[in-house]
């Protein structure tokens, strides 16, 4: 029932960002999603109200409220709030950062997210899924361009 559920759906950068986290640190693939879908939410939000409808059926009203919703879902069935908190060392996390952004880049899945997602997009999307961080695209992608700029200082 699951793959009649798959091959009548399209699957989105949840998925493809899952793919990558899963098999290069082991964890399940529902876990990880619980833990990217509150931000894809937001992220996604920005083109399309489907985020918006979802919450209504709720009782809420806005693309963040549903977002909040999922992850007090995600909270109520015990996954962790974070991908650090599965015990993910944070330096294999920075070294491997940019091979999980580029390979969910070219995650098929990719193909069938509502907005296209820039390479900083994904990566500010994953660090704040690892800090367990409701993000702000625009504000992520700012420090994350301040981190490498200090890196590359400290390295020069």
């Amino acid at each position: 029932m699951g793959g009649m559920a798959f091959t009548n759906v399209w699957l989105g950068i949840v998925h493809s960002m899952s793919h990558q986290i899963g098999g290069t640190f082991g964890l399940t693939h529902g876990a990880v999603n619980a833990i990217l879908m509150p931000n894809v939410i937001r992220y996604n939000s920005a083109v399309t109200d489907k985020y918006t409808d979802l919450a209504e059926m709720l009782g809420k009203s806005t693309a963040e409220d549903f977002a909040q919703e999922v992850s007090a879902l995600r909270a109520s069935v015990g996954v962790y709030r974070s991908l650090k908190e599965y015990g993910i060392d944070e330096r294999e996390w920075e070294a491997k950062l940019d091979t999980l952004t580029e390979n969910a880049m070219k995650d098929p899945c990719t193909l069938f997210n509502p907005r296209k997602p820039k390479f900083e997009e994904i990566k500010a999307i994953l660090q704040a899924c690892y800090e367990g961080t409701a993000i702000n695209i625009q504000e992520a992608i700012f420090q994350l361009n301040e981190n490498v700029a200090v890196a590359d200082a400290q390295l020069a």
